[in-house]
């Protein structure tokens, strides 16, 4: 299955994907997407202007299963939905027939904001010091140091 970024991708002025909540936020509408529309959306952002053949697309998004190229077309109607994109006039995927899909939307530009703090926030995590090592009891005569911490933003 693919790995969703953390991050937020802005595709433009009107258009903001949030990977974490799995929503595309247009026009100050929100509108919530399927882990596995959210998955195609991310093959395809990730090739701009390449052609996705479909059994790329069902072998990265549902690996290891037998999909049909209908939940494909299901979820590119999802995507097409969401984006307000029709398939006749297409501004973000338009249909390679009998083979695929391509992105031919602006080139996606990531919230490096939320990418930071997502990234502050995961490394805190992992740096922050056990319970234990904070509550254990000092040896008598034992000499305190005082810890030196960065914090990089």
């Amino acid at each position: 299955m693919t790995e969703l970024p953390m991050h937020s991708t802005r595709l433009d002025d009107d258009v903001l994907i949030d990977w974490g909540r799995l929503v595309i936020v247009r026009h100050d509408a929100t509108i919530k997407l399927t882990p596995k529309a959210a998955a195609v959306l991310q093959q395809l952002l990730s090739q701009p202007d390449v052609t996705v053949t479909r059994q790329a697309l069902l072998d990265a998004v549902w690996p290891g299963t037998a999909s049909s190229d209908e939940v494909l077309t299901q979820v590119i109607a999802e995507l097409r939905r969401a984006l307000e994109d029709p398939a006749r006039q297409a501004r973000y995927i338009a249909t390679v027939p009998k083979l695929g899909y391509r992105w031919i939307g602006p080139a996606p530009r990531v919230d490096v904001r939320e990418t930071i703090s997502a990234n502050h926030a995961q490394e805190a995590q992992a740096d922050a010091p056990s319970p234990k090592a904070e509550t254990a009891p000092v040896a008598a005569g034992a000499a305190l140091r005082p810890r030196s911490w960065l914090i990089f933003f």
